[in-house]
């Protein structure tokens, strides 16, 4: 979103990385990732290397990210796509219960950058650490838990 200080974001293209990285500098935005996985996916991929423009210090950085750096088998997009709501939302809970798969792996590096560009975490590895955590405890389905109820005693 426009003028969020701190986000990551996923672009569709490889030729928007650093372009994005740039105008949300000049846009006052802090920390952020623009990122597109090279099987062109606008977030960061499990099939391959993902595309990263870091502002960080006011310094835009480009570099690659591979699943492998954080301990993560690649798996091939398709691993990932639902076929309808019902399978989307039980894949949601699937990675919310920690099943182990592709799904969760996914959610892992994605909400680590996350974690990660908030400020929570030094590092890329200490977010994806971080949202490992969330998930293996039991807290990001609590959470989810705990959103519903509310939502639904509205």
């Amino acid at each position: 979103p426009a003028g969020a200080p701190n986000q990551v974001m996923g672009v569709f293209h490889s030729d928007l990385v650093g372009i994005q990285a740039r105008v949300l500098k000049e846009l006052g935005s802090k920390h952020v990732m623009v990122v597109h996985g090279v099987d062109g996916l606008d977030e960061i991929t499990l099939s391959g290397p993902t595309m990263v423009a870091e502002l960080k210090h006011d310094f835009v950085t480009e570099f690659k990210i591979e699943p492998k750096q954080f301990g993560l088998d690649t798996a091939q997009i398709e691993a990932i796509k639902a076929t309808d709501k019902n399978a989307s939302k039980e894949m949601v809970l699937a990675v919310l219960d920690n099943q182990p798969g592709p799904a969760k792996d996914i959610v892992m590096l994605n909400a680590g950058a996350a974690i990660y560009v908030a400020g929570i975490a030094n590092d890329l590895w200490g977010g994806v650490t971080k949202a490992r955590e969330m998930i293996e405890s039991g807290k990001a389905r609590a959470k989810l838990d705990a959103l519903v109820k509310f939502s639904t005693a509205i």
